[in-house]
């Protein structure tokens, strides 16, 4: 694989990063057969767009990081209060704890090893800030086998949370844990 630069991103960055959300949560809805919920990816794309744009401020609670290839933004993360999701299934209790979020590669990245080189930055970066903890969560079918073989068994399965057998998982994970992945 070419050489893959993670950092955090610039302003010049922004708008390549708004293409690699649109392709990403785009593909993504459309590969757990839920491409016809355009207001749900266009709100999600929003959501995403608006934690970016965040991090950009001087006093943020957001860390973002992306990942390019040449001048190419191929993956994106995040790390900072917990989403809605979060809280709404977990009944505030985890609001003080950080979450990594926004982990997505362009879809001709993937299995590349770029989500993994982004966690484990971004976990370098919390450790360094002394956060112990974190938390992610995960409505998306096809993504969830990803994170249940990387970070185990979920803290909370919310069943049929987005309908009849789409369920919802939380994980709540020590930084110790992944360190020297």
């Amino acid at each position: 694989m070419a050489n893959i630069v993670i950092e955090k991103p610039k302003r010049s960055d922004i708008e390549k990063i708004k293409y690699l959300f649109k392709e990403t949560i785009t593909t993504a809805f459309i590969k757990e057969g839920i491409g016809h919920l355009t207001e749900d990816i266009t709100n999600d794309i929003n959501e995403k767009i608006h934690k970016l744009m965040r991090s950009f401020q001087d006093d943020s609670d957001v860390i973002f990081l992306i990942a390019k290839i040449d001048d190419v933004v191929v993956g994106t993360i995040s790390y900072g209060p917990p989403n809605n999701d979060i809280r709404k299934i977990t009944n505030n209790e985890l609001k003080n704890m950080g979450e990594i979020g926004s982990i997505y590669v362009l879809p001709e990245f993937q299995g590349k090893g770029i989500a993994s080189k982004l966690i484990k930055e971004m976990l370098s970066i919390l450790d360094k800030k002394q956060v112990t903890a974190f938390c992610l969560d995960c409505g998306l079918k096809n993504a969830q086998q990803i994170w249940l073989k990387m970070f185990g068994k979920p803290y909370i399965i919310r069943e049929d949370y987005w309908g009849k057998n789409s369920h919802h998982m939380i994980w709540l994970c020590n930084v110790s844990d992944f360190k020297g992945d």
